[in-house]
């Protein structure tokens, strides 16, 4: 490996036709002839590295934060930042989870390297929203003359539902758990156009004029959820509205003394949740009682509410799932910043989706929204228990039990 002197870290990989070696840049070889691959330069010492079982990704680690790499694309595509000095990295589920050892815990990063949409006008979305159920992905970009363009896109496959024209003015959008209709809510004091995704004809429920920061369909298409301005005794705050579609009424408004930047109904459309700057407030759509809130330690950009409003779960910064009735945070995972990004949770409950352009695609990135889940799959990629030395390091006071109760 003549190109890869004053090593820090070296990593092979799982079929030993490959090695990766850290110094001055980050190079990968092929084992045969040591012909470099890819080489990259990291930002920093690199301590650890890893590479995933199909060659694609490698991990490097610094001090404090670990880079991910695409050796297919040739190209950095992630920024994990953790708050402890970083030993070693793992590759598992198949590549598409992180084990990072610290001198303190082991953390597990879901779905690291994700997966992609490709977008060539990427860097020209804002904003971007994702259905209810998570199915259906709608971005706005390429304004003109007062005009942007709106794509409606099937997350799981990538594949275009439908093309819009809608106000570039813009500060959120909205998708119908079907695909069928797009909320376009302008930055402005304007109306609200509710747009029919097969006719492209403006909806008769569409909101009348005002100053609007959210919009929320609920899973079954049937209610809707709005935030706009709202001055009383010359404060500036929000007041959001719910509604059932169709209804010209809406219902008295709720108060939540927060600036509101996102909206979201529970699946079954019995709770509703609203974040603003660092504050979550989680209400009864019915009767209005507040049942949380919650201030999160970071931004706040969107919310997700888990049935029965039993978690919720906040993205901006980081990535967090807090217990609504205790306030308590659960889960915290760092995130790649971005000037905009969406959240919403699967059809099945189990996992959040967040999705964010980048560069010339769509990220797509898979969060579980409960503890529950984390504990499944991560006990689903492990050979066997903690020792009770593993466990002194990592757990301690904890007495010592089963980490997984289905292994040895």
């Amino acid at each position: 490996m003549a190109g890869a002197r004053h090593l820090t870290a070296v990593a092979f990989g799982p079929s030993n036709d490959v090695v990766v070696a850290a110094g001055e840049d980050i190079s990968l070889f092929d084992q045969a002839d040591s012909a470099v691959r890819e080489r990259f330069r990291p930002e920093g010492t690199v301590i650890a590295l890893a590479i995933g079982p199909d060659g694609r990704y490698v991990a490097a680690a610094g001090e404090k934060s670990i880079q991910l790499y695409d050796a297919a694309a040739g190209k950095r595509v992630e920024d994990i930042g953790v708050d402890d000095s970083v030993n070693h990295v793992a590759f598992g589920g198949g590549g598409q989870h992180l084990l990072v050892e610290t001198g303190r815990r082991v953390l597990a990063f879901q779905d690291v390297a994700g997966r992609e949409i490709p977008f060539p006008e990427a860097s020209d979305i804002r904003p971007i929203a994702l259905s209810p159920n998570a199915r259906y992905l709608a971005v706005a970009y390429g304004r003109s003359y007062g005009i942007a363009n709106c794509r409606v896109m099937d997350v799981a496959t990538g594949k275009e539902t439908a093309t819009l024209e809608i106000p570039s003015a813009l500060a959120s959008l909205a998708v119908s758990s079907d695909g069928k209709y797009v909320a376009a809510v302008p930055s402005i004091r304007a109306a609200v156009p509710i747009i029919d995704t097969a006719t492209h004809l403006q909806r008769p429920d569409s909101l009348v004029y005002g100053q609007y920061s959210s919009f929320a369909f609920s899973t079954d298409g049937m209610s809707l959820a709005v935030a706009r301005e709202a001055t009383r005794s010359g404060k500036h705050e929000s007041e959001i509205m719910i509604g059932r579609r169709m209804d010209p009424s809406f219902v008295r408004p709720i108060v939540p003394e927060v600036l509101v930047s996102s909206l979201a109904f529970s699946p079954e459309g019995d709770y509703v949740a609203a974040a603003g700057g660092n504050s979550i407030v989680v209400y009864h759509t019915e009767s209005h009682r507040e049942l949380a809130r919650i201030h999160s330690a970071s931004d706040v950009r969107t919310v997700a509410l888990t049935a029965g409003a039993r978690y919720v779960a906040a993205s901006g910064s980081r990535f967090n799932i807090y217990d609504v009735a205790t306030g308590a945070e659960i889960i915290s995972l760092p995130m790649q910043s971005s000037s905009e990004i969406a959240m919403a949770l699967t059809a099945d409950g189990n996992h959040v989706l967040v999705a964010a352009p980048r560069s010339d695609a769509i990220f797509i990135g898979r969060y579980p929204s409960q503890i529950q889940t984390m504990i499944e799959e991560i006990c689903e990629r492990l050979d066997r228990n903690l020792t009770s030395e593993e466990w002194s390091r990592y757990m301690a006071p904890e007495p010592y039990r089963k980490t997984c109760s289905n292994l040895r």
